[in-house]
């Protein structure tokens, strides 16, 4: 069952459909785009629905039947319209900042520093229903249209992402998650930073404050960052008792069998000082 297959079906269906891919994070993703009436269409990614519909032996009917319903509640909940891509307004509100791995992509974006191979990038991001959200990567086009320096686009973004930083411990973490009280937390050895929304949230690591301020209340001068996903990081105080290259294979391992390829970040661990 190929994409080309999907296609055809969704074309009997009277469907104006087509291939498309993006990248993300330096991932080719493909996907179906359906054409309609409004002014942004949700862009369907097609493989994991293949992957899964020969898994458990689906016919071309039953995996087509999917695609619509998805893209029908992808239609319901998709918010970023052009009205409001064309507000000012609207886009300083939703204005953030991400991280990937350092790439060719024609973004408003720089390299950082103290992370070699990754890059900050600006978007546009906003909470949907269900705990969906969406995302659109900024370009200086986009700044133009809006009237906006990058100077100033940078600083918002970075605001907003200051506003959102979240850092928790594993134990708090699974408490939320479990429901279970757990004791010490303030032991803690490993630390999630992400924004509070988890979405994107890997950028938090660029909160300086706030990572001064942790490195402080453990009395601690240097911080190991792990960086798990785009979505978040993990932080450990560094008390002497881990080694950078041993904690690097701790995040190779990670990325070849936990993470998805399209929100992995480099395969190593990170040493920040104070």
């Amino acid at each position: 069952m190929t994409r080309e297959d999907i296609i055809r079906e969704l074309e009997v269906k009277g469907f104006n459909a087509e291939m498309k891919d993006t990248v993300k994070n330096g991932v080719i993703c493909k996907g179906i785009l359906v054409h309609d009436e409004k002014d942004v269409n949700p862009l369907i990614y097609t493989e994991q629905m293949i992957q899964e519909a020969e898994k458990r032996k689906k016919t071309l009917e039953e995996v087509v039947d999917e695609f619509i319903k998805v893209y029908e509640n992808s239609k319901d909940c998709m918010k970023m319209e052009i009205q409001n891509l064309m507000n000012r307004d609207w886009a300083m509100k939703h204005l953030s900042i991400a991280i990937q791995k350092s790439s060719d992509e024609n973004l408003v974006k720089y390299d950082l520093d103290n992370f070699t191979g990754m890059e900050a990038y600006l978007l546009l991001i906003e909470n949907g229903k269900e705990d969906e959200s969406y995302s659109m990567k900024i370009e200086t086009c986009h700044l133009k249209q809006w009237n906006i320096s990058e100077e100033e686009a940078w600083k918002i973004a970075y605001n907003h992402v200051c506003e959102n930083t979240y850092i928790a411990g594993v134990s708090q973490i699974l408490n939320g998650l479990l429901g279970v009280s757990m004791e010490n937390e303030e032991d803690d050895m490993m630390y999630v930073i992400s924004s509070s929304d988890k979405m994107k949230g890997a950028s938090a690591i660029l909160n300086e404050k706030a990572l001064k301020e942790f490195a402080q209340k453990k009395g601690v001068a240097r911080l190991y960052v792990l960086p798990s996903s785009v979505h978040e990081m993990i932080i450990i105080p560094d008390n002497g008792e881990f080694d950078l290259s041993v904690l690097s294979e701790i995040v190779s391992e990670v990325n070849n069998t936990e993470v998805k390829p399209e929100e992995q970040l480099p395969s190593r661990a990170y040493l920040l000082e104070f």
